[in-house]
Parts: structure tokens; C-alpha cells; sequence
């Protein structure tokens, strides 16, 4: 529970332009629900939107590789990764990605959009 009530502080903080203190009580609630995919998903984007896009991407990698099948995790790391410039990266976890989910269309354009350094 008290996971809960720092995840929801968190976004009421952020919301309400305190987006360093929102940021800290996000971090507590996934530090204290570390099975809560969602938590860390949070952590991460919230990272990413405050210019910390290394510290972002360093979460997500950590909940991939923790959640492995959590598609908005897997998705916002491949597109970080890819914003960064890591194509060759972004482009092995958009692999992971599509052999979960084959049939997606937007999974499959994701990844045609990242170069196969292979070819």
C-alpha cells in the first residue's frame, strides 16, 4: 500500500509542476514494489521527460531486463535508445520485441525503421 501512495503522489507532483519532488516519490514506489513493472515503467518515462535520458534508459534496461515481456517498457526503451542515437541497441530489444508480438503492425514498423547493421 505504501507503494501505491507514493506512485500516486508521485504523478500528483509532477502533474503540478514538481516534477523533481514527483520524481523522488515515483523512485520510493518503485524501490518498494520492485515486482511492479508499471512502477519502474513510470520511473523511467518521468526520468526521460525531466532531461535525464541516460538515467531513463538505465531504469528501463534494468526493468527489461527484469520484465521481459512488458510491452510499454520494451517500447519506450527501444524508442529512448533509438532517440539517443543506439540504433544497434534499440534495434535488439525491438528484435525481443517483435518474437512476442509478431503480428503487431506498429511493433513491425518500429522495427523497419532501425538500420540492421547486418545487411
Amino acid at each position: 500500500a505504501d507503494a501505491e501512495l507514493h506512485h500516486s503522489l508521485g504523478l500528483l507532483l509532477v502533474r503540478s509542476d514538481r516534477a523533481t519532488a514527483g520524481l523522488g516519490e515515483l523512485r520510493e514506489a518503485a524501490r518498494l514494489s520492485p515486482n511492479n513493472a508499471r512502477f519502474a515503467y513510470v520511473e523511467g518515462i518521468a526520468l526521460n521527460s525531466l532531461g535525464q535520458p541516460d538515467e531513463a534508459i538505465e531504469v528501463l534496461e534494468e526493468a527489461h531486463r527484469r520484465f521481459g515481456r512488458d510491452f510499454e517498457i520494451a517500447w519506450a526503451l527501444v524508442t529512448m535508445l533509438r532517440d539517443r542515437g543506439d540504433t544497434a541497441r534499440a534495434r535488439g530489444v525491438a528484435e525481443v520485441l517483435a518474437s512476442y508480438r509478431p503480428t503487431d503492425l506498429n511493433v513491425a514498423a518500429l522495427l523497419e525503421s532501425l538500420p540492421d547493421s547486418q545487411k
